[in-house]
């Protein structure tokens, strides 16, 4: 079964750099959460490694590249969902936001 994307125009790649976190809730009292990132786009999901002991303020600066093909006229969101992994495969949302990316490539198209 192909994935549809052979089937669209490719117009670029999207860049993410996760960086950091800061004044994440943590409902840990006597440990730091272990927080993660989880970024969906085009139904491919990726993950930041977890920031084991990162508590409120973790650090991952890891980048992640997504490739953007025509959407005909739908429009593009980039998920970003803030997680803390409570056992191993077992995570619990803290947040979440969604980002559109449709047309932001065109600012920077020669």
């Amino acid at each position: 079964m192909e994935d549809g994307s052979k089937l669209r125009r490719e117009l670029g790649m999207l860049v993410v750099v996760v960086l950091k976190a800061q004044h994440l809730p943590d409902p840990h009292h006597f440990s730091k959460q272990d927080p993660l990132v989880e970024l969906e786009y085009d139904s491919r999901k990726e993950r930041t490694q977890v920031d084991t002991g990162g508590g409120q303020t973790p650090l991952w600066d890891e980048e992640f590249r997504f490739r953007i093909f025509d959407a005909e006229g739908k429009q593009q969101y980039l998920h970003v969902r803030v997680m803390r992994e409570e056992r191993k495969d077992e995570v619990e949302l803290i947040g979440e936001a969604k980002i559109l990316v449709d047309g932001s490539w065109r600012e920077f198209d020669g």
